[in-house]
């Protein structure tokens, strides 16, 4: 795998996505498993897994969000998310009896 090949990739894709590669690539460095997780991440916003991928990418670059569920479950929201939103929190839940006592 090689990273021009990556960065090529991503730029065809759009400048948004080329410049969350790049902050991709200086944050985890340039390694193996590294190359193979946005290697998948390209490769799932090609096939349209991401549709909404460059819609978020500053949201995703600003917070440092480089985990794939976490980039999916963004990607799936009907609107886009601004650098300025919060990510969704724990709510409500019985099993979570730790923040569940803290309330009390």
């Amino acid at each position: 795998m090689d990273i021009n090949n990556l960065k090529a990739r991503a730029k065809i894709i759009g400048n948004k996505t080329y410049q969350f590669v790049e902050e991709f690539l200086k944050t985890n460095g340039i390694t193996p498993k590294s190359q193979i997780r946005l290697n998948s991440i390209i490769y799932k916003i090609e096939s349209g897994q991401y549709e909404n991928f460059n819609e978020n990418a500053d949201y995703l670059i600003t917070r440092k969000i480089f985990d794939k569920a976490k980039i999916e479950q963004i990607c799936r929201r009907n609107k886009n998310m601004d650098i300025n939103d919060e990510m969704e929190t724990f709510g409500e839940h019985k099993n979570l009896r730790y923040f569940n006592n803290l309330k009390e």
